[in-house]
């Protein structure tokens, strides 16, 4: 009985492997041949962190670009129309899109 633990445990160890070598390597997630996503339930946590950090990081640019833009928009409303209020205000937007993109990704 012990025997078929191991292997079921060696077969999560290779699935993991493989996903992490997809990530890294920034490739998709879904098998072309059987379309079907892989499962994840078992996969260990640094696995599901990776992808979580991935998934944020593409969130990263379109929440950027509403944070910073809007601070910029901002800033020039407010009659600031010198290089220097416009790239903190972009900076800020830089900033705070960060965790926010990382609260997106955890929330969906």
């Amino acid at each position: 009985m012990q025997r078929v633990e191991v292997m079921d445990e060696t077969r999560k160890e290779n699935i993991e492997m493989q996903l992490l070598s997809r990530i890294l390597r920034g490739e998709g997630l879904i098998n072309a041949h059987a379309f079907q996503k892989p499962d994840i339930a078992g996969i260990s946590d640094l696995v599901q962190e990776m992808l979580m950090i991935r998934f944020a990081m593409s969130l990263y640019s379109l929440i950027f670009a509403s944070l910073a833009g809007t601070a910029v928009s901002v800033v020039l409303v407010a009659g600031h129309v010198t290089l220097a209020p416009i790239l903190i205000a972009a900076a800020t937007g830089a900033v705070l899109a960060v965790p926010a993109a990382y609260l997106v990704a955890r929330k969906l």
